[in-house]
């Protein structure tokens, strides 16, 4: 709604971390909104080039787009790296949007609700509709019982840090980190969630073989973790995450925040033990209004 303040705040948050870490940001030539002739174009950044491939090609292969055959050293060369970021990304406040984090899980479910009952394309049709209704009243009864077991703070969240946005070098030297737009401040239970990208692959895709790949690899990625945590910060984000992992917050965590496409998560959810004992929403009240809408 407005692009220049879209631009102006990730051209903002690209200054912070050239300016404070060593994470290699590109540097910012000019930004602004287009005029004249070009006026259609909108918002644009224009930065420096930086020479290298995604994360993606490098751990995905071509055939199926799953996890590929990769050399362990090269992936602990990578995964050390990213640790490194990680221990740089801890902008941590006792302040934050909101009172609480139940508060602000519940504003999700809100956001969620609202997009399922004005969005007359959230839902192919009525079942997965009613699917979609389910699942985000089933998030909101769950954002207490999450929100118990993680602190208040809130930080400053990279929504949209993930393998496809990561440059590497011929030598998998992380040469830059792109796309800084989907930066907000977050409860710091998404930070300290593990990153899901690190197989490359997308959670609702995942099937079991998939989620065993994964884990095998996380345990790698939070080794190095532990590692790096030790040459200087002190803290326990590595054990959060491993936490996060063991006690179903990591995808209470995604679910919460995807929304869409929501089912592939919640079967995830579904087989974790908080989620076990609820029961399916009896009073469908909201979902015949969203359905009303959606005509």
């Amino acid at each position: 709604m407005n692009p220049l303040a879209k631009a102006q705040n990730e051209v903002a948050v690209m200054h912070f971390f050239r300016e404070n870490t060593t994470i290699p940001v590109p540097k910012v030539i000019a930004f602004g909104v287009a005029t004249g002739d070009f006026v259609c174009l909108g918002s644009y950044i224009i930065m420096e080039f930086v020479d290298g491939v995604p994360l993606d090609d490098v751990l995905l292969d071509e055939k199926d787009g799953r996890l590929g055959d990769v050399y362990n050293s090269v992936i602990e060369k990578i995964y050390r790296q990213i640790a490194r970021i990680y221990t740089q990304l801890i902008t941590r406040t006792s302040g934050g949007p909101y009172d609480s984090t139940t508060d602000y899980f519940n504003a999700l479910v809100e956001q969620s609700l609202l997009h399922l009952r004005n969005n007359p394309f959230a839902s192919q049709d009525e079942e997965e509709a009613r699917d979609d209704y389910k699942s985000i009243y089933t998030l909101k009864l769950m954002a207490k019982h999450f929100a118990a077991k993680i602190d208040t703070a809130f930080q400053l969240l990279c929504d949209d840090l993930r393998s496809g946005n990561i440059l590497l070098d011929k030598s998998y030297a992380i040469v830059a980190i792109i796309d800084w737009e989907f930066c907000y401040a977050a409860t710091a239970a998404f930070f300290c969630s593990p990153p899901w990208w690190l197989t490359g692959t997308e959670p609702f895709e995942w099937s079991d073989g998939d989620l065993e790949k994964y884990d095998a690899k996380l345990e790698v990625f939070l080794e190095l973790l532990e590692e790096e945590g030790r040459h200087g910060l002190k803290h326990t984000l590595f054990s959060l995450m491993r936490k996060f992992r063991q006690d179903g917050i990591f995808w209470y965590n995604l679910a919460i925040r995807e929304s869409f496409p929501l089912a592939g998560v919640m079967r995830h959810c579904l087989d974790t033990k908080p989620f076990q004992n609820l029961q399916s929403p009896d009073d469908l009240e909201e979902f015949s209004r969203c359905k009303m809408n959606q005509r």
